[in-house]
């Protein structure tokens, strides 16, 4: 195999596992996204001390007052959407990142053709 077609070869292979990978992120950056916007409807309770969920209502307020032994407890949290959204901001950066180094590596490869082609 000559070293034109060992680079091509090794391109190749790079740029298909650049892609895969691309694709794969970008898949749950879409996925991701979906889940950060939806609007979830938010659900409000009391946790006894003996573990039961009581006095559940839909919105950020339990249907009573959580009295004595029993904690007010929300779900999904509002946290946990924050979250979600910032870890799909994190994940489309570091795709940008790849796209970036893909795009690197494929100068790199066309610089050693080039000079290859010269010699």
């Amino acid at each position: 195999m000559s070293i034109t077609e060992r680079i091509s070869a090794t391109r190749n292979g790079v740029l298909l596992s650049i892609a895969l990978v691309a694709f794969v992120a970008m898949m749950l950056v879409v996925g991701g996204v979906a889940l950060a916007t939806s609007d979830a409807t938010q659900y409000s309770g009391c946790l006894t001390a003996g573990g039961d969920l009581v006095d559940v209502a839909e919105g950020d307020v339990p249907a009573k007052e959580c009295k004595g032994q029993k904690v007010e407890a929300h779900w999904p949290s509002q946290s946990a959407h924050e979250d979600l959204a910032a870890q799909v901001a994190d994940l489309a950066a570091q795709v940008a990142a790849l796209e970036g180094a893909n795009d690197s590596l494929v100068a790199q490869v066309d610089t050693l053709e080039s000079d290859n082609a010269a010699l």
